[in-house]
């Protein structure tokens, strides 16, 4: 069974239109494409805050819902914290979340330098990002959906590579991104959309056998 399914998922715009029929499974997927191809459209539909016109998606089988919320961690492509609040409160916000590590969490914070008592508003949105980042990485699900994931980082790719050595194995890893260049040393398979559909999908041991990048691949499908 698919660890994400988008079964003939659609959803229908004013003058855009996102039709998608894939299934992911275990390893490091990247749903990519330019800004405005809908990659945000199916991480929001995974996690049930944007509905389908036709179709739908399934998480481990199941539609998403609290039960599902229970093993998908969701990174959103904007920041979600108070700009009131510190850094410590919203990691003691995420252990609401039974399977949240606060000492992974504080780990991956040291590494980049955030203090717990360093206010939202005073970080700069790459901060955020990387709290943002440092949080979600830190539960242990079953699925990780990471929309525009800041791996254009030295930083972020450290906190990245040490949570698929230790956490990823066995997960379904997905990065939504419009870089096709820094999610692409981690990914197994890709899927490039454009104009709402599938307008590739491969996976790196068919690229490398033909000799091609990923990137280039980017720019001949979405050009």
């Amino acid at each position: 069974m698919p660890l994400l399914q988008y079964d003939q998922f659609q959803r229908v715009f004013p003058n855009f239109t996102v039709y998608v029929n894939a299934a992911l499974s275990e390893g490091v997927t990247g749903i990519l494409g330019r800004f405005g191809s809908g990659k945000t459209t199916l991480a929001r539909a995974a996690v049930g805050l944007q509905y389908a016109s036709g179709g739908g998606v399934r998480l481990n089988g199941i539609a998403p819902s609290a039960r599902s919320k229970a093993f998908t961690a969701y990174l959103p492509e904007h920041s979600f914290f108070r700009p009131r609040s510190t850094v410590g409160r919203e990691l003691r916000f995420f252990e609401a979340f039974p399977d949240f590590s606060p000492e992974r969490a504080r780990a991956f914070l040291e590494v980049f330098r955030l203090g717990e008592k360093e206010k939202i508003a005073s970080l700069t949105p790459q901060q955020q990002r990387f709290l943002g980042l440092s949080l979600v990485l830190a539960r242990r699900a079953e699925i990780y959906l990471l929309d525009e994931p800041p791996l254009a980082s030295g930083l972020a790719r450290e906190v990245f590579e040490d949570f698929l050595a230790h956490e990823g194995k066995g997960k379904a890893v997905v990065l939504f991104s419009a870089d096709a260049y820094s999610p692409a040393p981690y990914l197994e398979r890709a899927l490039i959309l454009k104009g709402g559909r599938v307008a590739y999908d491969g996976t790196t041991d068919e690229l490398n056998a033909q000799d091609r990048s990923l990137a280039d691949v980017f720019e001949e499908v979405t050009q």
